[in-house]
């Protein structure tokens, strides 16, 4: 309501002025006086509505992102996340979307510090991990880290590109979270090479164009990554279970011919799977075949375009 009161005292002040003759207000020091203190007050309430804006958005943020992080770690939508943690996807990207630059960081270094150090003795000192209980539990555990490992990936999948062009620019040199930087985009390249593409839209038939356009979208953003001057440093490093192998299967270097793999994957399939499909009639059954048609014929061509120039990476 005080926004409201705010917003039409400065359209008023506002219409004063546009109807108002200037010269009439300059004729005298008493009237330029009353102009400067109206201009002055309305100066402050632009400011006082700004701030009441601005309060609001920021609590309106903060709501979004403790809303996303409860569905994130409520254990019904951690139950199936093989192959795809389905039910983490919609959360996971409000909150990546309502997240600052920092507060990426942070959250990526929190959760990777969690799953690499906390064991599950600190939770249960004293467990015998051969008993039937102690496995059980250890069992839960660990799949609790994969599922923090899935919400790592879709948060960094669904970042915004000027939140995540923000991080490299200021971290990639010699930022305090460089390491965070180069986790985040590990995560991201196995958000849409494992999951998007690989547990997802490459698992049907490429038999639209929509489903078409989808994996182009994917790989060119996993693409992206493999094209970074620093690839060479973007890895993933995790040590937090009780096998070796658990360990070693979670880790990763960035494989730079992972993006021309799926490439070739995506034409071989969208040229065999692709079906032109209308529910026109008459002419305008024609026009919507050969449109269909075309674009189809575009699409191929870009693919092969980054088929015969993705070879070898570029350098920097």
């Amino acid at each position: 309501m005080k926004i409201i009161t705010i917003a039409i005292m400065t359209i008023s002040s506002l219409a004063f002025f546009s109807c108002g003759k200037m010269h009439d207000l300059l004729d005298t020091p008493e009237k330029l006086d009353k102009m400067l203190a109206t201009t002055n007050n309305m100066a402050g309430t632009t400011k006082l509505m700004k701030e009441g804006m601005d309060s609001t958005n920021e609590s309106i943020r903060m709501q979004k992102i403790s809303i996303a992080l409860t569905e994130l770690l409520k254990k019904e939508n951690r139950e199936y996340i093989s192959p795809l943690p389905g039910k983490m996807l919609p959360p996971g990207k409000v909150m990546a979307e309502s997240l600052t630059a920092e507060e990426v960081l942070l959250f990526t270094k929190d959760f990777v510090k969690k799953v690499n150090e906390e064991q599950i003795t600190d939770r249960h000192p004293g467990i015998n991990l051969e008993s039937d209980d102690g496995k059980k539990l250890l069992l839960e555990f660990e799949k609790e880290k994969t599922a923090d490992l899935s919400m790592l990936k879709i948060i960094s999948g669904y970042l915004p590109e000027p939140i995540l062009n923000q991080i490299i620019d200021q971290e990639s040199e010699q930022g305090a979270y460089r390491e965070e930087l180069f986790q985040i985009l590990m995560l991201r390249a196995q958000f849409y090479d494992k999951l998007m593409l690989g547990a997802s839209i490459m698992q049907y038939d490429l038999d639209t164009l929509g489903r078409i356009e989808k994996a182009i979208e994917y790989n060119t953003k996993l693409q992206k990554i493999e094209k970074m001057p620093f690839r060479d440093s973007i890895t993933l490093v995790v040590t937090g279970y009780k096998n070796a192998a658990d360990n070693e299967l979670n880790s990763e270097v960035l494989d730079l011919k992972a993006a021309q793999k799926n490439w070739k994957s995506i034409k071989r399939k969208a040229t065999k799977e692709f079906k032109v499909k209308s529910y026109a009639v008459g002419e305008q059954n024609a026009v919507a075949t050969q449109k269909q048609t075309e674009r189809f014929n575009e699409l191929m061509q870009q693919v092969q375009k980054e088929i015969d120039g993705g070879a070898t990476v570029a350098t920097p």
